[in-house]
């Protein structure tokens, strides 16, 4: 796995869904989908540093696209 910052993924969520006031458009939700599947997943190899940009990431993406939360991996 690629070490994307959550800094990075914050911006990239951001950008892609900023008007998520409107939900439900096509766009929006192909835009939250997408996002969504390419969140990354854990591993019991992860550093403390992974987890905590992996835990950052899901709360982005919750935020920016609260009708997609059901592809945050478990």
């Amino acid at each position: 796995m690629h070490k994307i910052s959550a800094a990075m993924l914050s911006v990239i969520f951001l950008s892609n869904c900023v008007n998520t006031t409107v939900t439900g458009s096509a766009t929006t939700d192909a835009i939250c989908e997408q996002n969504g599947q390419a969140l990354p997943t854990r591993s019991v190899e992860d550093t403390q540093e992974t987890i905590d940009d992996i835990t950052e990431a899901y709360a982005v993406f919750a935020i920016t696209c609260p009708d997609w939360v059901h592809l945050i991996p478990e």
